[in-house]
């Protein structure tokens, strides 16, 4: 998702807008869409502010734990990341990711 425009050029646009300017000008003045100049006058008309909103801080959960995936492969030294990916009910590649993510090495000297 791509970052949107700083809160310092939105507050810049509406203000040069609300010096009685056409949405035209400014548009082409700042560089910007009527689209997103529209948005932001909505914005501040329903809010009383065209501010950013603040992006939420996620963190996507890992489908394999890295001690259960170390704990296996200690049991099961022997086996084949097709077979651990149907034990944590995932797909190979999603193994070999966990593996490379704990440092974990598959080469069988």
């Amino acid at each position: 998702m791509p970052n949107g425009y700083s809160n310092d050029l939105r507050k810049r646009v509406l203000s040069y807008y609300d010096d009685n300017h056409k949405q035209e000008e400014t548009c082409e003045l700042f560089g910007i869409s009527r689209a997103s100049l529209n948005v932001w006058l909505k914005l501040r008309r329903d809010t009383g502010s065209a501010d950013l909103k603040p992006r939420p801080k996620v963190r996507r959960s890992r489908k394999i734990e890295g001690k259960a995936l170390v704990a296996y492969i200690e049991h099961h030294p022997d086996a084949y990341l097709r077979e651990i990916a149907e034990v944590f009910k995932v797909c190979v590649s999603t193994v070999w990711l966990a593996c490379e993510r704990e440092q974990i090495t598959r080469k069988k000297r």
